[in-house]
């Protein structure tokens, strides 16, 4: 699980989101509140630092249930963690468990990571309204989750790059097909049998603005003083990628902050 420091690129490769955890912040919710959240859909128990998503026998019920968070939080670069455990049941071989992220109330668009679905044992997923769920990563075999064992769950999302890690491992990564539509996070279980979920955490940057420009001047002092300013009062990380620390190509690194990025900016004025 993350340490609660805020995120920030380390670096990336291709098929691996890399970041890593600089001193500076404490995550913006820690081990909350459940029964503030509003469950969206399926029967749940919350209280203070556990949310039990108790399932269905019920074979005409499609035994999903969606818990959604109160707060807001736009991730251009952040995490979000939980700790979960599927209690044995009898009539459940192929649990789910979940991250829910950019859920918009108004369209329901939104994704999720965790354990279990598409006979998987790990999954990347997106919901379209009036399509239906599409699998984005999927990895291992669902019959090798364990019953009655802690999990440790954490998404990493920067720009449209999600990276999933369980128990401190990398077990998946996608690059999402369309932007988040919404900025709350949640959770999401499938299956008859009942789920735990404890210590959640979750802490977003701004999203990042990556800007395509010269890197001389009059472009320097254009960028200092007028895109970088504008940018972070509409509440973006302006970035170029001669700011990107670490040795790498110029080239491979525009590419990777124009899919990383939440806005690009291109400055193609001919001098």
């Amino acid at each position: 699980m993350p340490n609660g420091d805020r995120v920030t690129r380390a670096g990336l490769f291709p098929g691996k989101l890399a970041l890593h955890m600089v001193n500076d912040d404490t995550p913006q919710i820690e081990s909350v509140d459940f029964s503030t959240w509003a469950p969206i859909v399926g029967r749940w128990e919350t209280g203070e630092g556990i949310a039990r998503y108790l399932g269905s026998d019920d074979p005409e019920d499609q035994a999903l249930g969606m818990l959604i968070a109160p707060d807001q939080f736009a991730f251009g670069a952040g995490y979000a963690s939980v700790k979960l455990r599927f209690p044995k049941h009898e009539s459940e071989l192929e649990p789910q468990a979940r991250i829910l992220f950019g859920f918009s109330p108004t369209r329901t668009h939104h994704y999720s990571a965790g354990m279990g679905g598409y006979r998987a044992m790990y999954s990347i997923e997106q919901f379209v309204p009036d399509e239906g769920w599409y699998p984005r990563a999927t990895l291992g075999r669902a019959d090798s989750i364990e019953f009655d064992r802690d999990y440790d769950v954490s998404v990493y999302v920067l720009g449209q790059t999600t990276l999933l890690e369980v128990n401190e491992v990398d077990v998946a990564g996608a690059a999402l097909p369309a932007p988040m539509e919404g900025s709350q996070v949640g959770l999401v279980a499938r299956g008859r049998g009942t789920v735990e979920f404890r210590d959640f955490a979750v802490d977003a940057q701004a999203p990042e603005a990556f800007v395509v420009m010269k890197f001389a001047e009059p472009y320097d002092t254009l960028y200092r003083e007028v895109i970088k300013p504008v940018c972070e009062d509409l509440g973006y990380l302006a970035v170029r990628a001669d700011e990107f620390s670490g040795p790498g190509v110029i080239i491979e690194e525009i590419i990777r902050g124009i899919e990383n990025a939440s806005v690009v900016i291109a400055e193609i004025t001919s001098v």
